[in-house]
């Protein structure tokens, strides 16, 4: 069977083979081969059977835990939590079984990457999630008072603007590669392996010096760093290794820096050239290739598979696949992206500068117009709705505490399925249902964002809303699911008139209020509530009079008529 990738612990490795089903052996003690027991050993393979089903890119081996991203975007992880390392939260134990990590459902990941007892997820925007031991400062925790351990992924403040693409955990030591060919190390250095030591009083990443040039390639082993020089053509190693791992074959390496080690020189690769390095805790391994005169003059850099998103050439194969076999891969990749946030919103995000911190990291107007197409053929547009119904709508991430995982609900109401009469209560309202569910820290976020939308998206978001409302109310038995489902929609959009700073109030007016409102059942609501009558409808009922900003002028003025005629009966209710 042929192998796509291997990760190694410290004692078991895990492969990634065809189709991304997975295979793991070595010891097994900890849980963390995967394979639903506290196997002592594995001399074999074993096929993961937990993740049977689920085509997995990328897999990161620590000491005793292991980490795996499937191509939908969700991240697994099994083996020792002695530190939190798996990011199940503080109350969970050593796992057998893959399990889910929770805390990074919504956000679309790069990387995933595991220590010793730490872990890492790297976001495509550029964000570090880490969690595990700190105790050493390798999650480059800052702050009063650094926490020892996180026992679910956290975003990573210390490393927000560096524009980390690549990150690589040691024992106790992390690094991490920028955009601009930098390496920064923290945590642990009892090898010298972040090189150099750092300095007194800081804690946190610091700048690698010394290398003499931009780097291409990092990677961890327990105790060292080695890195890929690609302007010098050198392949160095920070730190010493438990047994002096790094033995220099060339004595050039820069004599102000004893750590810093050449591996390789620019001249022991003739006609060859770095693809990649690996780094063990006592080996470390190069793979070169030839090097062609046609080649292009690109940067050797690891490569990692990537999550499944939709791109111009997949829209394009989509609305062009008129053949079964054709059509039945389109609907596996369309199933894939739209029952998954994060997929759905990788597919839709902007780039970021190096420093730049946008609050909208994802292109609305773009995913307009992808949706338009899309949803012009009328097998793509079917297999879409039932995709958000069954799917994406019922996991929405509306609890998380990352905000990248909540772009996923402004890029939502651009789907003009999102936008049908037919689709209220399957969708539109499934959808504001999850926002009412939102935490106070989620909500802000959303509602900073609504603020600054542009017109045309924010009026997109009121006129789903709005529609919903009304389909409600016309169709709608007045049952306790109704009045739990007009409540949810009305509470969601006064959220939305509250943040808008754009859309003129006549935007938010349902004038179809006017001919299908029964005003007298409201004077009733309100009667009851004024007088704080005990009745089993005054807990549940909905009086729509909070909501003043959805009825036109002349339902207004019927609603103050109603008001006064509340407010006189209880005064005469007063008297005996």
């Amino acid at each position: 069977m042929h192998v796509d990738l291997v990760s190694c612990g410290k004692e078991h490795s895990v492969a990634v083979c065809h189709k991304g089903k997975v295979f793991a052996w070595g010891a097994g003690s900890e849980g963390q081969l995967g394979i639903g027991e506290f196997k002592e050993i594995s001399f074999m393979p074993t096929k993961i059977k937990a993740l049977a089903g689920i085509k997995i890119i990328q897999v990161s081996c620590g000491h005793y835990h292991s980490l795996a991203l499937s191509e939908d975007g969700h991240v697994f992880s099994w083996g020792r939590n002695s530190e939190g390392q798996l990011g199940l939260g503080k109350n969970s134990r050593s796992q057998a079984i893959p399990q889910k990590v929770k805390s990074l459902e919504g956000i679309p990941l790069a990387q995933v990457a595991a220590g010793g007892t730490h872990s890492f997820a790297l976001s495509l925007t550029g964000t570090s999630f880490g969690w595990g031991s700190n105790r050493s400062g390798q999650l480059a925790l800052s702050g009063n008072k650094v926490k020892e351990q996180i026992y679910k992924p956290h975003s990573i403040g210390a490393l927000k603007n560096l524009s980390v693409i690549y990150i690589s955990c040691g024992y106790e030591h992390t690094a991490v590669l920028t955009e601009e060919g930098q390496v920064f190390t923290f945590g642990g250095n009892s090898s010298g392996q972040l090189q150099p030591s750092p300095r007194s009083g800081q804690r946190g990443p610091q700048l690698i010096e010394g290398i003499g040039g931009r780097v291409s390639q990092i990677e961890c082993a327990s105790y060292h760093t080695i890195a890929y020089v690609y302007t010098t053509g050198q392949v160095v190693s920070l730190g010493r290794g438990p047994s002096h791992t790094s033995n220099p074959t060339h004595q050039e390496a820069p004599a102000e820096n004893s750590d810093i080690t050449c591996l390789l020189a620019a001249e022991d690769l003739v006609d060859i050239e770095v693809k990649d390095i690996f780094a063990g805790a006592h080996a470390n391994f190069v793979t070169t290739r030839r090097v062609s005169h046609t080649r292009s003059t690109g940067v050797s850099m690891k490569i990692l598979p990537e999550i499944i998103r939709i791109n111009q050439s997949l829209v394009k194969k989509w609305r062009a696949a008129n053949k079964r076999k054709d059509r039945e891969g389109a609907k596996r990749e369309i199933s894939l992206i739209f029952s998954s946030s994060a997929c759905l919103t990788a597919s839709f995000l902007k780039k970021r500068d190096a420093g730049e911190n946008n609050l909208i990291d994802v292109d609305l107007k773009l995913a307009r117009d992808v949706f338009k197409k899309l949803t012009t053929e009328k097998w793509i547009s079917s297999l879409i709705t039932t995709c958000l119904e069954e799917y994406l709508l019922r996991d929405l991430p509306y609890s998380s505490p990352h905000q990248e995982a909540l772009l996923v609900f402004l890029l939502l109401p651009e789907c003009s399925i999102m936008q049908d009469p037919k689709n209220w209560k399957t969708l539109a309202f499934e959808f504001a249902k999850a926002i009412h569910k939102m935490g106070p820290q989620s909500l802000a976020f959303l509602r900073t964002c609504w603020a600054s939308l542009e017109v045309s998206s924010l009026n997109i978001l009121v006129q789903m809303l709005k529609k919903a409302i009304i389909s409600q109310i016309q169709y709608g038995v007045a049952t306790e699911q109704y009045i739990t489902n007009i409540k949810v929609l009305l509470e969601v959009i006064k959220e939305v008139h509250k943040a808008n700073c754009q859309l003129p109030e006549s935007a938010f007016i349902i004038n179809e209020l006017s001919g299908i409102f029964n005003f007298d059942a409201e004077a009733g609501r309100m009667f009851i509530r004024h007088n704080d009558l005990d009745c089993t409808e005054s807990s549940d009922m909905v009086v729509f009079s909070d909501f003043l900003f959805v009825f036109d002028l002349p339902s207004k003025i019927k609603l103050m008529k109603c008001d006064s005629f509340v407010k006189l009966m209880s005064e005469v209710m007063a008297f005996p």
